[in-house]
């Protein structure tokens, strides 16, 4: 690993860490933000959901799949 990747993975565990002392409802309304916002950012994740999400549901629209699909996001990063 470079020491760019090792910086980046401090600090994303850093910003885990800090989370742990913020109240629980902050930290719902944190993963619902990183969920939308990963849900807004084309990758190959978002591309599988609503694949999965048409073959399992090929009655719904193609609004219907979009929502569904930033829906999991969200609840997604609120795992995280």
């Amino acid at each position: 690993m470079t020491w760019l990747q090792n910086l980046f993975n401090f600090l994303a565990l850093s910003l885990l860490r800090l989370f742990a002392f913020l109240p629980y409802t902050i930290t719902v309304y944190v993963g619902y933000g990183l969920g939308w916002l990963a849900a807004h950012i084309p990758n190959g994740r978002t591309h599988v959901v609503k694949t999965n999400l048409r073959l399992c549901f090929p009655n719904l629209s193609e609004k219907e799949i979009d929502e569904l699909a930033i829906e999991h996001c969200k609840l997604f990063g609120r795992s995280v």
